[in-house]
């Protein structure tokens, strides 16, 4: 049996990962104090480990290889025997990550001081950079963090932005005026508020998602070769591939939304949502809540709720792309994919804001062009439901 050890756990798919690959994985929380007796009586044959342990740990196991000895850190652990070795796949995942990057002379900071964080400096420096550490109580601290708005690249090896406290960000790009890529290590939700910051100013940025991949990959190499004969940082490895995002369909009533959201969810094995439903079953009226102004708010919130889970197909009301808030929340963690049907139904009963034709063709023009703001993908839904279920599938690579 094979584990993830740490504190907080809810965010991470490392299950997924390594069951996809045969191992009998869990995720276990482990608390501080009860750490030492977990690795001395625990009954596992390999861990990974996340934080805040990847420095304490090192002290209870047999060997420590000597990567992670120079940097001071272990998030992988394998039993051989009775003994328990060491191995950092961080620095592999992360060298891998970050192949289209030069770093050569330029000023790197990384924010954070733990286990992460003195992985990416490694790899900052392996790749000719020159890293900075950026914590909140060092010599270089956010209070002073001007003296750095040099700095060519920032790496986020903090858990900031992390799910559930996804509007989190650890620092705003405003002063710094020679940057030109970030790296978070955050993977979910997909894109961070400081990714998404980064983008807007058309700066190279990318997740921590890439790294988790590359890192599980090279960690379970360690798990099958017992920790014998491991160079964590050249091991050849292919990345899994993982989907972890949602897929949100919006687009008018009647373009389809729910009859394809859940024949996709049917063929790729993940949740179906429907927001409407949710909020109905939630005990509200949806034609009343229209009719008092209170639909948007309520519905905004069950989009935020639904968006930051993983592997679901989320079908949207026809008026969800009206507040920015809603498309802010679907592209952090989100493929959206707006769904357009050039046929008008013959009937436009049990639908409060379209009664005919001439209604939903002005509602349609004035929404059209949120939708298209919006989406990452348009499909058009006038032939069979499976074969644009087959489109979607092929086109987003799922």
């Amino acid at each position: 049996m094979y584990y993830l050890i740490g504190e907080k756990l809810s965010h991470s798919y490392s299950k997924e990962i390594h069951e996809s690959a045969g191992y009998a994985y869990a995720l276990k929380e482990v608390a501080r104090e009860n750490l030492e007796a977990f690795l001395k009586d625990g009954d596992f044959d390999g861990l990974n480990v996340t934080i805040p342990y990847k420095s304490e740990i090192m002290k209870y196991l047999n060997y420590v290889s000597p990567l992670a000895r120079e940097i001071g850190a272990v998030n992988t652990v394998v039993k051989n025997g009775d003994k328990l070795l060491g191995f950092n796949t961080d620095v592999y995942g992360l060298l891998r990550s970050m192949d289209d990057v030069d770093l050569t002379g330029k000023k790197t900071l990384v924010l954070g001081s733990g286990g992460a964080s003195k992985a990416a400096c490694y790899v900052v420096r392996k790749k000719g950079g020159i890293p900075v550490v950026i914590s909140r109580k060092g010599e270089d601290n956010y209070n002073n963090i001007s003296k750095h708005y040099d700095a060519s690249f920032i790496i986020n090896a903090t858990p900031v932005g992390t799910y559930p406290d996804v509007y989190a960000t650890p620092l705003s790009f405003k002063g710094f005026y020679n940057l030109e890529g970030v790296q978070d290590l955050v993977y979910n939700p997909y894109e961070t508020t400081f990714l998404s910051e980064a983008k807007a100013l058309n700066i190279r940025a990318k997740n921590g998602l890439d790294m988790l991949l590359y890192q599980a990959a090279a960690a379970e190499n360690i798990f099958d070769a017992k920790g014998e004969n491991i160079i964590e940082d050249n091991i050849v490895t292919e990345k899994p591939n993982l989907y972890t995002k949602n897929i949100a369909l919006i687009g008018m009533p009647f373009s389809g939304k729910s009859t394809v959201g859940k024949k996709l969810a049917e063929r790729l094995n993940f949740n179906f949502i429907d927001i409407d439903a949710e909020i109905e079953n939630d005990g509200y009226i949806i034609a009343d809540e229209i009719k008092n102004g209170t639909f948007r708010g309520i519905e905004s919130e069950f989009i935020k709720k639904f968006c930051f889970s993983s592997r679901q197909v989320i079908a949207t009301g026809g008026g969800a792309v009206l507040k920015e808030e809603n498309v802010r929340a679907m592209r952090k963690n989100c493929d959206i994919i707006y769904l357009r049907r050039n046929v008008l139904p013959s009937e436009f009963n049990g639908r409060p804001l379209t009664k005919n034709a001439d209604e939903y063709q002005a509602l349609y023009e004035e929404r059209k062009g949120l939708y298209e703001s919006a989406q990452h993908f348009t499909f058009e839904n006038d032939g069979e439901v499976g074969d644009v279920v087959e489109k979607i599938i092929k086109v987003i690579g799922v």
